[in-house]
């Protein structure tokens, strides 16, 4: 899940994240299944915003963590993705 979007020393430990699976509708209007990775701490609060978004009718490319990208930020962005957690020197 994690193999290149955390390592040793950030700043949040692998047992304080949370793999989210996310129903949302995609630009076509059809519903899909992404995965997020979030802090412990606002998972649940998470899940109620895409809920709502969900319900609210809200299209969204795709979501899938940054991992699916090697971990790149850049790549996440080209390909209009919606992603949470990646811990990276800055």
């Amino acid at each position: 899940m994690l193999s290149t979007t955390w390592h040793a020393g950030c700043p949040v430990a692998v047992d304080s994240l949370r793999q989210l699976s996310i129903t949302y509708r995609n630009y076509q209007g059809e519903k899909q299944k992404g995965e997020l990775v979030v802090s412990a701490e606002v998972a649940k609060e998470v899940l109620a915003i895409f809920r709502d978004l969900y319900r609210h009718g809200f299209r969204i490319e795709q979501i899938n963590p940054v991992e699916n990208y090697a971990g790149s930020d850049d790549a996440s962005m080209a390909a209009n993705n919606t992603s949470a957690f990646n811990c990276r020197d800055v």
